[in-house]
């Protein structure tokens, strides 16, 4: 049996597959993860496990992480507090910065020179007093970061040597420029170590798992326990979704999709063109940077538990705040007392009487959200309906962040919705962001998870080198093939053997301070291709930034990613022509009450105009009026306007 599971703040999601027959399932999120984790598998035994998890993005949120320390080289003690000079929020006059997640700085007088030269000597008594320190601080973990270390390592891989702590080595993390960035990322990890090396312990602990355990990272791809950072897991969940989405878009031919992942914390949103994730190596947790390669995501605290409140204006809110899955909605009837987009989600009709085997108290959530309108001077109904639209503009704001703001047209895209409350929102975004249709994949409250099951392995390796790219080209040529030799005994390690090699170069006008990263065709590269890359670069320049210059062309990072497949998945066709009617409800659609169908399942082919509701074993689709929806042979249901 194949099993793939992904942990979320409210839920955790289960892919089980034996033999031809696939089935998901949802459980309540736990603190003892590997608790739910055995309740979901039971005693089956398994050939193979994939998980995601939120281990290492919680560590960070919830600022739960190790005692740690950073060395770093003699004079540069404050480069995460200098940071950049980039304000996020231009015109504050008090802006308030994340505190740091190091508790102690150690300062070794040491330097490596621009060209990697070794100038000055590491001073061992230094680091003999350093030692001393760290075990009379009780510091748990460590970040080594010295200055052109990703150019030559020796000195970061002798202090390695000389501490008996779990690590984090820059040059091993991300051996890359950029003084602030390549730290910021050191600390994030070794901040994390700890709590994500206990965490995999334990599930490694559960006896009906296999040996082999494979983790979804933030670049899409996922690898095994063994090697994985955590820096490189902090979007594993949501990068499952987006995968999953590429399967599906490569499966029905789709060019460009938005990905629309709403649970019941958070609402994930990307964008795949040409079939493609976009990627990005300039992301940021808690406004801690992070530089290693990810999938671009948006994520903002809107999810089914997003709590509804007022703020001292006495204007309607929803989120960032989540009730979880402890103590929930409302309708949980597990002690939560504040009202949620979930619990407004019943009252307008959408939900029936339980989700996930989880029985619902509609009239609890019905008795406090009417205690909850009087008290604030609203309407029921406004109340509910209120909700709704913020809700729903908060997410519209995600997407239009990722799209127009990026000078990508909406109108060119698709909206892939999962996640267990995406489907029941979707509709509306397309009507907020003028999207032309919504796709609702098989499994939606689970597909992160069957993303996570099906996904490649991936390794990324990168380098920093400066230098005009035509006077470069041995350099790159020499580097990529050095890369290769490093991937196949990845795979190996991985005990995969053919995978697909695909090399790019990050590249800028001279003088400029940012890059843009271009896919090269093959990874030895001959000086008369120059031009063509150039003209690439130039090309997507002008699209990107509305210019392209004359000046000499520079290059900044040699890339490669490796991308081997583990499985072969398929999607079970469905033979009925027609889901289960279970009834009717009366729904609020925009302040009409309409009598709405319900049906329960998918069927092959199976036609109809909204208003219509479709209950899925992990999801709620709802097709309002104006839209009509049609299902394929594979249960892909896609809705447009009518």
């Amino acid at each position: 049996m194949l099993v793939s599971t992904d942990v979320g703040g409210t839920f955790t999601d289960f892919i089980e597959v034996e033999g031809e027959e696939l089935r998901a399932f949802k459980l309540l999120s736990s603190k003892n993860v590997g608790r739910v984790i055995e309740e979901g598998i039971g005693d089956k035994p398994l050939d193979f496990f994939s998980h995601g998890t939120t281990v290492a993005t919680n560590t960070v949120l919830e600022r739960k992480g190790a005692k740690t320390a950073l060395i770093t080289t003699k004079g540069f003690r404050n480069v995460v507090l200098i940071g950049r000079q980039a304000r996020s929020k231009l015109y504050s006059l008090a802006i308030t910065r994340p505190a740091p997640l190091i508790n102690r700085v150690y300062e070794i007088d040491e330097r490596v020179n621009s060209t990697g030269e070794i100038i000055r000597d590491i001073d061992l008594d230094e680091l003999e007093t350093i030692k001393a320190d760290l075990k009379a601080n009780e510091v748990e973990s460590v970040a080594i970061c010295f200055l052109f270390s990703f150019l030559n390592s020796a000195h970061e891989e002798r202090v390695k040597k000389a501490l008996d702590l779990p690590i984090s080595v820059s040059s091993e993390v991300l051996r890359e420029y950029r003084e602030y960035e390549r730290t910021s990322t050191t600390v994030l990890d070794a901040y994390g170590k700890p709590s994500f090396d206990r965490y995999f312990d334990r599930l490694k602990n559960i006896k009906e798992l296999p040996q082999d355990i494979w983790v979804m990272q933030s670049n899409g791809g996922v690898q095994k326990i063994e090697g994985l950072t955590p820096v490189n897991a902090l979007l594993s969940g949501p990068a499952g979704g987006v995968a999953a989405s590429k399967w599906i878009a490569e499966l029905l031919g789709l060019k460009n999709l938005i990905t629309f992942d709403m649970g019941g914390t958070s609402t994930d949103v990307s964008t795949l063109i040409d079939q493609k994730a976009l990627m990005t190596s300039e992301g940021s947790i808690a406004g801690y940077p992070i530089a290693v390669p990810m999938v671009d995501i948006v994520t903002i605290g809107a999810g089914g538990g997003s709590i509804v409140w007022l703020d001292e204006g006495g204007a309607l809110r929803v989120g960032p705040q989540s009730a979880g899955a402890e103590p929930g909605p409302i309708c949980y009837d597990k002690g939560g007392d504040r009202l949620t987009v979930t619990d407004a989600n019943l009252l307008l009709g959408y939900l029936g009487d339980e989700i996930s085997n989880l029985k619902l108290n509609k009239e609890k959530a019905r008795r406090i959200a009417k205690l909850t309108a009087k008290k604030w001077g609203l309407g029921y109904p406004e109340l509910l309906q209120g909700i709704q639209k913020i809700v729903n503009f908060n997410m519209s704001e995600a997407i239009r962040l990722l799209t127009l703001k990026r000078g990508l047209d909406p109108r060119d895209f698709s909206l892939m919705a999962y996640g267990g409350a995406g489907p029941m929102h979707a509709c509306q975004l397309t009507k907020d962001v003028q999207i032309k249709e919504v796709v609702v994949p098989p499994y939606p409250g689970a597909f992160s998870a069957f993303g996570i099951l099906s996904s490649l392995f991936t390794k990324e390796f990168s380098e920093s080198h400066l230098g005009i790219l035509k006077e470069e080209m041995n350099f790159v040529s020499e580097k990529i093939r050095e890369f290769q030799r490093e991937g196949k005994k990845a795979l190996k390690k991985q005990g995969l053997e053919k995978a697909v090699y695909l090399p790019s170069l990050d590249l800028r006008y001279k003088g400029q301070a940012y890059s843009l990263s271009m896919p090269l065709e093959t990874g030895d590269i001959e000086s008369k291709e120059v031009e063509r890359i150039e003209k690439r670069f130039h090309q997507a320049h002008l699209s990107r930034y509305g210019y392209s210059a004359k000046a000499p062309v520079e290059l900044v990072n040699v890339r490669l990613r490796i991308e081997a497949d583990r499985l072969k998945l398929s999607l079970p066709k469905i033979c009925r022509r027609t889901p289960d009617f279970i009834g009717e409800r009366i729904c609020l659609f925009e302040g009409e009450k309409c009598k709405t169908p319900v049906f329960k399942g998918r069927a092959c082919n199976f036609k109809q105009e909204g208003p219509i509701i479709i209950e899925d074993d992990t999801a709620t689709i709802v097709v309002p009026p104006a839209f009509s929806l049609k299902m394929d042979d594979f249960g892909i249901i896609r809705i447009r306007r009518c």
